[in-house]
């Protein structure tokens, strides 16, 4: 853990933190410390839970958790009332650090005001350093999902024309009959549509599905663990999901149509 923080004030504390409600059979937050959410998500943590932290000096001392944290930042922290620090420890925790909001303040020019404050040491702006980490994953990640979609349009370009085609020539026979027996060019091409619009709503349907699902899983693959990323489906993306797929295949489609009215009757004995 880099740190363990053991706030004086709780109610300033409380405008920075939020502290999730020890669920029903849990210990009083007096008598252990909290961490965050994300390490009971990676590592099967519950309340009760008994965990070991180590000193820089090789001391060892076992916490009992009394909760879990969200917080904004992917630090490693431990969180724990003065009374439980002191009991823990064997003695009253010294402040050594001011936690603050600071909004778009220049981080340089407050440095600056401050540095002649008694016990100022350096100033860091968490926010900055974590945004900076996560934007360059979300590039990362953009880059690689780019690629993917790419190579997923192409491959569902190729596999969706053949498989139109493919479904075309199966129902070739009916279609020169329905042509044979007064049905016109756009008659025909009805009787694919039908097909074609179920099966393309039910591949759009499971398509939605799988992809919250892996989507999820994937998150939950590359996220670190002293941080959990939002998992939940997100419905802007998955509306415009559908809406590609469906206009994708639907543009497909049409170019297969192309060949119904170049059917003759003579290709009705080839089935």
């Amino acid at each position: 853990y880099e740190s363990i923080l053991v706030p004086t004030d709780d109610d300033s504390f409380a405008s920075l933190f939020h502290l999730n409600v020890v669920p029903s059979g849990g210990v009083a937050p007096t008598q252990g410390a909290w961490l965050s959410q994300s390490h009971a998500d990676h590592r099967g943590l519950h309340v009760g839970d008994h965990i070991t932290v180590c000193t820089v000096t090789g001391q060892r001392y076992r916490l009992t958790i009394a909760g879990f944290f969200t917080y904004y930042l992917p630090n490693n922290m431990i969180v724990m009332s003065p009374d439980y620090y002191e009991q823990v420890f064997g003695s009253p925790a010294a402040p050594n650090a001011l936690i603050a909001t600071t909004g778009t303040t220049d981080m340089d020019g407050l440095s600056a005001a401050v540095s002649d404050v008694e016990g100022f040491r350096s100033i860091k702006d968490e926010r900055a350093s974590v945004s900076n980490i996560v934007g360059l994953f979300k590039g990362v990640t953009s880059t690689v999902v780019a690629i993917y979609v790419a190579l997923s349009a192409v491959m569902a370009l190729i596999v969706l024309l053949n498989l139109d085609h493919m479904f075309i020539d199966e129902k070739k026979r009916e279609l020169i009959v329905l042509m044979i027996n007064g049905f016109s060019v756009r008659d025909a091409k009805a009787y694919i549509y039908r097909d074609a619009i179920v099966m393309t709503a039910i591949g759009i349907a499971l398509g939605v599905w799988l992809g919250i699902v892996m989507g999820s899983a994937t998150v939950g693959a590359v996220e670190w663990q002293s941080c959990s990323f939002m998992k939940d489906a997100y419905l802007p993306g998955c509306v415009l999901g559908a809406v590609m797929s469906a206009v994708f295949a639907i543009a497909m489609m049409l170019v297969a149509l192309r060949r119904i009215p170049r059917f003759s009757l003579t290709d009705i004995s080839r089935y």
